[in-house]
């Protein structure tokens, strides 16, 4: 009977560390039911609760800044594509030959506080996307010194996880170039952007495929809480020397729908080790006190 309990609490001690350790979690951000905060995105996956926002931020070479801005409000999703998307939320649309092209997006074509427009800057097309003048100042839109911009998703997870990969689907046939940075804490959004993420984990991944759905796997960021997706900076309008805190260089013209992440709920809690550790010692007991 003593040798039925060991091995019967052996194997649910071994059922419950598979558990807790496998069940890679597919999150599908064209389908999963969200709730819409003021300026934030919430569902659940699979018992993990997410939340996301966006943000947009900018390189300034004179001044070697790296402003933050955001999060920006969140409206409800969009079925029709327009200049009125919203600001941070969902898009689904209906395309040739009866594609689904929709997911996660930005639309920050306002008054960031630049000394000029928006325009063909990061943030004039829907999607996540990076400036879009090139090194020119003089394409239409242009009106005024082009400033090196990005956009990115914060995605903040109730409990840690592995990131393995994200899913991301392209816009008008535009890269999707990413980067991907984890972090045990918070970033203070508030500071320099590279002040804010100086304890992140960064990953790069470039878009090495045709059109459509791409899915970018990467060395897993572990045990984060904290998430951050978003496109590379225009390599043609950053100083070669720059730093920009783990952000990679890359091509214009990044833009992207976020349809996905794969995650991991990080496995055997200190509490189940515990537990396992003393059941050990229990059935260890009960057979010296077998052989006495």
């Amino acid at each position: 009977m003593k040798h039925f309990f060991s091995t019967f609490a052996l194997g649910v001690f071994a059922f419950f560390i598979i558990a807790t350790s496998a069940n890679a979690v597919v999150v599908d951000m064209r389908t999963v039911p969200m709730t819409l905060g003021t300026d934030s995105l919430s569902f659940d996956a699979n018992g993990i609760s997410v939340t996301a926002r966006g943000y947009h931020a900018e390189y300034n070479s004179g001044t070697d800044a790296m402003t933050v801005y955001g999060p920006f409000t969140t409206s409800e999703v969009a079925s029709t594509p327009s200049f009125s998307y919203p600001a941070f939320g969902r898009v689904t649309q209906l395309g040739p030959p009866d594609t689904i092209i929709s997911g996660l997006m930005l639309y920050t074509l306002q008054d960031l506080g630049q000394s000029d427009n928006d325009s063909f800057q990061a943030g004039f097309q829907p999607g996540f996307d990076n400036a879009l003048c090139g090194s020119s100042t003089t394409a239409p839109g242009c009106t005024g010194p082009v400033f090196p911009s990005i956009q990115f998703a914060l995605f903040s997870f109730d409990t840690p996880v592995n990131v393995l990969q994200v899913i991301v689907d392209d816009v008008s046939n535009f890269g999707r170039a990413i980067w991907t940075a984890g972090g045990a804490t918070a970033p203070d959004l508030s500071q320099d952007f590279r002040t804010a993420f100086g304890g992140f984990d960064f990953r790069s991944s470039v878009d090495d495929a045709g059109d459509g759905p791409f899915t970018h796997t990467f060395a897993p960021l572990q045990s984060i809480q904290y998430l951050a997706v978003g496109t590379p900076f225009d390599a043609s309008l950053v100083d070669a020397g720059a730093d920009l805190g783990g952000v990679p260089r890359g091509e214009s013209l990044i833009q992207f729908y976020l349809e996905g992440l794969n995650i991991t709920p990080v496995p055997v809690p200190a509490a189940v080790w515990l537990f396992g550790s003393g059941l050990l010692s229990l059935i260890g007991i009960a057979r010296r006190k077998k052989t006495a």
